[in-house]
């Protein structure tokens, strides 16, 4: 298992006040989350006494607190009120190839309080692999016709939307 906290540095997770918030707001972070970040960091996890159980959770929760919904689309007066969890590989495609029983591996962070942060591969159903709230349901179904509808055949337009699923799961 690959221990992350060798790798990251304070310096990393520092936000200027005056930058764009991480959290894509739009707004500047010192106006935005920069009060949440600084109650965050004056109560350290091992100050908290959790469980090794309890820590997943609460990192877990706070992961899922992240996630938002918006549409990637190009034209956006055309995009529909249903933001979809969109899948950014195909499921009844390219994952159907590549599943067991269903089930994909996904790199995965566990907390341990002897080794830190680790990452790991987990088992879940191909149904909750790589999916992510990017697209409106009228771009997810009409942008991607031409890798959703027909095999792969190397056409310049389906490079495109494969690399233009791939990014846009990275950017959210």
């Amino acid at each position: 298992m690959i221990l992350l906290t060798d790798n990251l540095r304070e310096e990393d997770l520092k936000f200027e006040p005056y930058e764009p918030c991480p959290c894509l707001s739009g707004k500047k972070f010192k106006f935005c989350c920069y009060q949440k970040a600084r109650n965050f960091k004056q109560k350290s996890l091992s100050e908290l006494n959790y469980s090794e159980s309890r820590i997943q959770y609460e990192m877990s929760k706070l992961w899922d607190e992240t996630d938002f919904k918006t549409c990637f689309g190009f034209k956006k007066e055309e995009c529909g009120d249903l933001i979809k969890n969109a899948h950014s590989i195909q499921n009844n495609r390219i994952l159907n190839r590549i599943s067991d029983e269903n089930h994909v591996y996904q790199i995965s962070h566990r907390f341990s309080n002897d080794e830190g942060i680790t990452t790991e591969f987990k088992r879940i159903s191909k149904n909750k692999a790589s999916t992510f709230f990017g697209f409106c349901d009228f771009h997810d179904t009409e942008l991607f016709k031409p890798i959703e509808l027909k095999d792969y055949e190397n056409e310049e337009i389906q490079n495109f939307l494969f690399a233009f699923r791939a990014l846009s799961i990275e950017t959210h």
